[in-house]
């Protein structure tokens, strides 16, 4: 048997000096990559980092928290991450203490992928978020212009390093 990971981080309260300097919405699929990978350098877990350090609220929904548990849930998922269900419940509920949790309205703007579409209301709903995503179709849909970034994209314009 592989060596087992450890949970989350090696430690996830932040500098307490940091401020909150970005509100985004951080897609499923960054909060998946950066527990695959665990890489300080990674920014899927940059990103999950600073938005545990308070450098970045990331703001959720009851449907994107609902994503964020079934896919980190989804057996494939589960043995790679290496996190047991009870740990998944746990990181999901850090990531959401640590985020700002909305009710969007349905939007009128319609999500490239119906899978999207919570995305798009929260999108809608509050112009001054920026949707953090690893989805090609999301970042190229032409929707919500400037607002919607690759992890790589975010990482070099908003928390590059001196």
């Amino acid at each position: 048997m592989g060596c087992r990971r450890t949970a989350f981080l090696s430690h996830f309260a932040g500098d307490p000096r940091g401020v909150v300097t970005f509100d985004v919405i951080l897609d499923a699929n960054i909060i998946v990559s950066a527990q695959l990978v665990q890489h300080p350098l990674a920014p899927s877990f940059r990103l999950f980092e600073a938005s545990l350090g308070r450098a970045l609220r990331n703001h959720i929904s009851e449907a994107l928290r609902e994503e964020y548990l079934d896919v980190l849930l989804r057996p494939a998922i589960m043995r790679r991450h290496g996190l047991s269900p009870a740990e998944v419940r746990e990181l999901v509920d850090l990531v959401r203490h640590f985020s700002l949790e909305v009710a969007p309205p349905q939007a009128v703007a319609v999500a490239p992928d119906a899978r999207d579409q919570h995305l798009w209301d929260m999108l809608a709903a509050y112009p001054h978020l920026k949707l953090v995503t690893g989805d090609p179709p999301l970042v190229a849909s032409g929707d919500f212009p400037g607002r919607i970034l690759s992890p790589r994209d975010f990482v070099d314009r908003f928390l590059a390093t001196e």
